[in-house]
């Protein structure tokens, strides 16, 4: 994919987007502020549910590689 395309693109998808959007917002009865305040706090738990997750997924990789470690001595 060029960069005209690839721009051309990204071009359709923002407008797609922005009309979702502000239609769900208009079907719902939600004003802009609404909106921004209810993503935000989406985006909060969502990034904190992904932190716990890769947390998690660290501690098991640290707890095979100490387990690995102390078996080999």
């Amino acid at each position: 994919m060029d960069i005209k395309s690839a721009a051309e693109h990204a071009v359709q998808t923002t407008g797609v987007t922005t009309y979702a959007a502000a239609g769900g917002a208009v079907l719902f009865g939600l004003s802009a502020a609404e909106v921004a305040a209810y993503t935000g706090a989406l985006v909060a738990v969502l990034t904190f549910a992904m932190n716990q997750y890769w947390q998690y997924k660290t501690f098991k990789l640290r707890a095979k590689e100490h387990k690995e470690h102390c078996e080999s001595e």
